[in-house]
């Protein structure tokens, strides 16, 4: 399966033809203003998906490969800051996950068959450090099959 990449006026690159429930997208700064807070440009981000109402998840990124699990009741319309790491993983459909990059890769990786849905920010320190084994070894404990997982890349 391929998705393909639409680039939008906002600055926001949508991916579309993604399995059922999943929505994806990349983003430039173009889509707020500078001096935006991050809670502000995850709201753009999410009204640009078309999912105005959805949790906005955010990470303290540290250049590691700490992996967190989004897991805990779902708070729809609020910004969570989840804690410190460089990934995270959800299995709640109305949760839309962040990561924010400049010269490091942005991945997101899903499963179709059972809604797990990771973002990823993959930077030199964090490839190095092998960040996508913990999230591989998560999304599996929690039912994921490698076979079944799509991966999709940001820009860097």
């Amino acid at each position: 399966m391929t998705a393909d990449l639409t680039l939008l006026e906002s600055g926001l690159a949508r991916f579309d033809g993604l399995p059922a429930g999943f929505r994806a997208g990349f983003t430039t700064r173009r889509l707020t203003p500078d001096g935006t807070s991050p809670e502000e440009a995850l709201r753009s981000l999410a009204d640009a998906l078309g999912a105005p109402l959805v949790e906005r998840v955010r990470l303290r990124q540290v250049h590691g490969r700490t992996v967190l699990h989004a897991a805990e009741s779902l708070r729809a319309g609020e910004d969570v800051l989840l804690g410190e790491g460089d990934a995270v993983v959800t299995a709640e459909a109305s949760r839309l996950l962040a990561v924010q990059t400049a010269d490091c890769v942005p991945i997101l990786l899903l499963d179709p068959e059972t809604g797990l849905l990771a973002a990823v920010h993959a930077g030199w320190r964090g490839t190095a450090l092998r960040i996508l084994d913990p999230v591989l070894d998560l999304l599996e404990s929690l039912g994921a099959k490698p076979g079944n997982l799509l991966a999709l890349f940001g820009p860097s």
